[in-house]
């Protein structure tokens, strides 16, 4: 074994990851515990939460060639960052506090402000044609047969869909 090898252990339950593959996205035992690209492109996940974990994984999935559809609750996206009192800024640099295929497009503050914060994400589901619905509070979420049954309000009432796949990503 050369130094910068490391031993390899096979292992059980989930398929082995290749070198620069697609991500493997664990979502839930129904699932069969991994959602494989090469099998489900095109299936349609929700995603409950517009901060930072929600887009992001909103991101991921939809380069993986999935319909990812982000449910928020309220009227802004950015999760924390949307409801933080005046003048917080982030405790990390910019340059560490951003998507990897989505740098700031703008020069921030070394520690970015919440308004700050909030431009980049805002750019960021834009420039990346991210559904994203605001206002969007999710109900309930049913497991089915075929997926998830997704019940959310908005100002035109109470709506159901189905997805294939749901991820949780709140607070």
């Amino acid at each position: 074994m050369l130094l910068n090898e490391t031993p390899r252990r096979k292992r059980t339950g989930y398929p082995s990851a290749k070198p620069n593959s697609s991500y493997n996205i664990f979502i839930t035992p129904q699932s069969g515990g991994v959602l494989d690209p090469r099998r489900n492109k095109g299936a349609r996940i929700a995603v409950i939460g517009a901060g930072i974990s929600g887009i992001a994984a909103a991101n991921v999935l939809q380069k993986n060639g999935f319909e990812a559809v982000v449910f928020e609750k309220s009227e802004n996206l950015g999760g924390g960052w949307a409801v933080t009192y005046p003048g917080i800024h982030l405790q990390n640099t910019f340059a560490s506090y951003h998507l990897s295929d989505f740098p700031w497009a703008f020069k921030p503050d070394l520690h970015p402000s919440g308004a700050q914060i909030m431009r980049y994400w805002n750019e960021a589901v834009k420039h990346l044609q991210l559904d994203v619905r605001l206002g969007h509070e999710v109900l309930a979420l049913e497991e089915q047969a075929n997926g998830w049954l997704l019940r959310y309000k908005n100002q035109k009432g109470v709506h159901e869909e189905m997805f294939k796949y749901a991820i949780i990503a709140v607070g």
